[in-house]
C-alpha cells in the first residue's frame, strides 16, 4: 500500500471514528471523560510520526480520535548534547466528550502530557482506618528510574503530603502504601535518539478521594452535565538522569475555553 493509500485510510478512519463518537447515545447528557495513552515517536523537529496504543484494549473509535489529537500536538525535542534528535514516549491524552445541543458528543482535549510509560503497576492498598474514621490524601513523591525501567527506592523523597483530616500516622501508612507500589511498578522508560534513558520522575497518588472531600454543587444535585471543579491529580513527570540529555515533552496548555478538536 502507497503511502498516498496509508494516509488516505488514516482520513478516512478518523472522520468515520469521530462520527461514531458523535453519534454515540446520551440518554442522561453527561460529560464522559476519557484517558488514552499513546507511545509515540518524535522527530528532531518536534513531531509526531508514529503512534501505537500503550493499551491494546483501546476501543478503535477512542483511538483514532487520540491519535488525530497527538499529529496536532508539537513537542520541544529530545536533545544530545545540546542538538535535537529523535525521541520516543508515552503521550496521556485527557479526552471530553462531551454533549451537544443535537444530543450527540463532540470530542475535545483537556490534557496532553508525557513521560516514561507504565508497564506494570505496583498494588496499592489504601491504609485502613476504625469504622467512622473517614480520611483522603494526595501523594506526591520523586523516585529515581534505572536502566530496566524498575525504581530506585533509595532515592525516593516525599513532595507532596497533604490528607483530609491532618495525622503523622496517617502520613506514614499512607507513604508506606506508595512505596509497596513503586516498588512493584515498572516503567517504560523514555528514549533518545534509539536508547533508553534513565530518568527521576515525580508521582501522585490519590487516596480515599484526595485531600479535599467534594461537594456536589446546586448543578449536580439537578443532574446537570457539568463536571465538578475536582483538583486533578498531578500528571507524571521525568527529568533525564543522563548529563547531556534532555527528554522530549510536549508543548500544550489546555485552553481556558476553547477546545482543541481533531482534524476533519
Amino acid at each position: 500500500m502507497s503511502i498516498f493509500s496509508r494516509c488516505l485510510v488514516l482520513v478516512i478512519g478518523v472522520a468515520a471514528a469521530v462520527q461514531a463518537l458523535a453519534a454515540a447515545p446520551a440518554p442522561a447528557q453527561k460529560t464522559r471523560v476519557e484517558v488514552v495513552s499513546l507511545r509515540v515517536t518524535v522527530d528532531a523537529a518536534g513531531k509526531v510520526q508514529t503512534s501505537r496504543p500503550s493499551d491494546p484494549q483501546t476501543a478503535a473509535g477512542l483511538l483514532a480520535v487520540a491519535e488525530s489529537f497527538a499529529r496536532k500536538l508539537t513537542f520541544t525535542p529530545a536533545r544530545k548534547q545540546g542538538v535535537a534528535v529523535p525521541g520516543e514516549t508515552t503521550l496521556t491524552l485527557v479526552i471530553a466528550l462531551e454533549p451537544r445541543a443535537d444530543g450527540q458528543y463532540g470530542p475535545h482535549l483537556r490534557r496532553a502530557t508525557n513521560g516514561p510509560g507504565v508497564l506494570e503497576v505496583g498494588r496499592t492498598v489504601a491504609p485502613k482506618y476504625q469504622q467512622g474514621r473517614e480520611n483522603g490524601a494526595l501523594v506526591g513523591v520523586a523516585v529515581s528510574l534505572l536502566a530496566d525501567g524498575s525504581t530506585d527506592m533509595g532515592t525516593l523523597a516525599t513532595e507532596r503530603m497533604e490528607l483530609r483530616v491532618p495525622s503523622a500516622f496517617a502520613e506514614a501508612r499512607y507513604l508506606d502504601a506508595v512505596k509497596t507500589s513503586l516498588r512493584e511498578t515498572r516503567f517504560d522508560l523514555d528514549k533518545v535518539d534509539g536508547v533508553a534513558i534513565p530518568e527521576r520522575v515525580t508521582v501522585a497518588y490519590r487516596f480515599g478521594g484526595g485531600p479535599i472531600k467534594p461537594k456536589p454543587s446546586d448543578e449536580e444535585r439537578r443532574g446537570s452535565s457539568k463536571l465538578p471543579e475536582d483538583v486533578e491529580v498531578p500528571a507524571l513527570t521525568a527529568v533525564s538522569s543522563v548529563p547531556g540529555i534532555e527528554l522530549a515533552k510536549v508543548d500544550y496548555t489546555a485552553p481556558a475555553k476553547a477546545a482543541v478538536e481533531p482534524a476533519k
